[in-house]
């Protein structure tokens, strides 16, 4: 009995220790329990967007008609989207009617940064066999025609190329000589001189003058494109008065490697009809032809979240937190540790990969960063016609909820 006596146990502080590293297995196992629960849900949010996406799909399988109404692939060209436009436009140089749903769909062109003199955004629109333009220009020394000289090329103005429907090249100018409606006319091949010295009345446009720059709504008959819809605009900028020399201009270049013009690509009216009445609330469904373009969307976009700031301890505690949780995540899970695109670069790229792979015949869902502040799941299931795909569905909606739950219930485990 005195060996036993003479054994003595741990310390108090080993005990402590111990006791300490048993309790922390709680924690781990709460952890990983939640972070499978988030894989859970977001997998079943996965598969019910895909389902929701082939259920989309089959009311556009056969339709071959509305999928093959342009005469040309995209292959060599840049797209021009013309959205199709639900009211009567008025062309007085003013975006209000256009509806607000179009009000992010400018593209822009000019310099990488944006905000430099010449730069332009443009916005196009179609409706009743008419293509509508709206352009916003950064000018800030306007020069307008002087109605003595003949010359055309000596004052700002908007050139419209386009192959007509007789194969040759199609060259008209909106000219004005100060804010209010622009004339029209056709030019010669050097943008020197009107080819008829009569106003080209099937072309309209208007001219608003801004602080630093203009806004021009123009319209012309879709008609005068021919089938191809070949189209390109520029932007002639002249900032002297004196000796009225073009200084820049701006205009819709096709990327390295491709043809001189753009096509315009018509968002098909009778595709969004359909799908107008099947959007839910924070999703967005997108109709993709074979050659990857948008035929038709409903659904807001999905924008970037703003985050809850919060400040005192708490706050640096939930900052630090969101730094160090994806260490936790590898820690935790290991092998099975696969995280998501942590730029909007290689976001896009999934974006991409994700309708190529629905375009083979693969329905596929995956998770990707939007922003830095927001993940979505982007589901894609192809339409068939026959024995061929002739587009895809595209079903995007936020995890902002489950994140929420997720963060919110690690930072109580934490």
């Amino acid at each position: 009995m005195k060996i036993f006596k003479r054994i003595r146990g741990p310390r108090i502080g080993t005990k402590l220790m111990m006791l300490g590293a048993l309790l922390m297995i709680i924690p781990f196992l709460s952890y990983r329990q939640l972070v499978d629960m988030e894989r859970l849900l977001i997998t079943g949010q996965q598969n019910a967007q895909i389902l929701t996406a082939k259920g989309i799909s089959t009311l556009f399988n056969g339709r071959d008609d509305l999928f093959k109404d342009l005469p040309v692939s995209n292959q060599d060209y840049e797209p021009l989207f013309a959205n199709p436009l639900e009211n009567a436009v008025r062309i007085d140089g003013r975006v209000d009617d256009w509806g607000s749903g179009l009000q992010d769909s400018f593209i822009t062109f000019g310099s990488q940064l944006g905000g430099e003199d010449g730069d332009m955004a443009l916005l196009l629109g179609e409706r009743g066999g008419q293509l509508y333009g709206f352009v916003r220009i950064d000018d800030p020394e306007r020069v307008f025609r002087d109605p003595q000289v003949l010359r055309l090329d000596n004052a700002d103005q908007l050139r419209l190329s386009f192959i007509r429907t007789d194969g040759e090249d199609g060259r008209i100018v909106l000219v004005g000589d100060g804010p209010g409606v622009l004339t029209a006319y056709e030019m010669d091949a050097d943008w020197r001189f009107a080819a008829t010295g009569a106003p080209e009345n099937r072309v309209t446009g208007a001219m608003v003058a801004r602080e630093r720059g203009v806004d021009i709504e123009f319209r012309m008959p879709l008609d005068l494109l021919g089938s191809g819809r070949f189209f390109g605009l520029a932007y002639a900028d002249v900032d002297d008065p004196v000796s009225r020399a073009v200084k820049r201009i701006s205009q819709t270049l096709p990327t390295a490697g491709k043809q001189s013009f753009d096509l315009v690509v018509l968002r098909s009216p009778e595709v969004r009809t359909i799908i107008e009445g099947l959007g839910f609330a924070g999703a967005r469904i997108l109709v993709i032809d074979q050659s990857a373009r948008v035929r038709a969307e409903t659904g807001a976009r999905l924008e970037e979240s703003v985050p809850k700031v919060t400040d005192g301890w708490f706050g640096s505690v939930r900052r630090g937190f969101e730094t160090v949780r994806p260490l936790l995540h590898r820690i935790t899970l290991g092998e099975r540790y696969e995280p998501i695109q942590s730029s909007v670069a290689e976001s896009e790229a999934v974006a991409q990969a994700v309708i190529q792979a629905s375009l083979d015949g693969a329905p596929i869902a995956r998770q990707r960063r939007l922003t830095e502040a927001q993940e979505i799941i982007m589901a894609a299931h192809p339409i068939y016609s026959k024995d061929s795909i002739i587009g895809s569905v595209v079903v995007e909606q936020p995890i902002d909820e489950i994140l929420t739950f997720q963060r919110s219930s690690l930072e109580q485990v934490v």
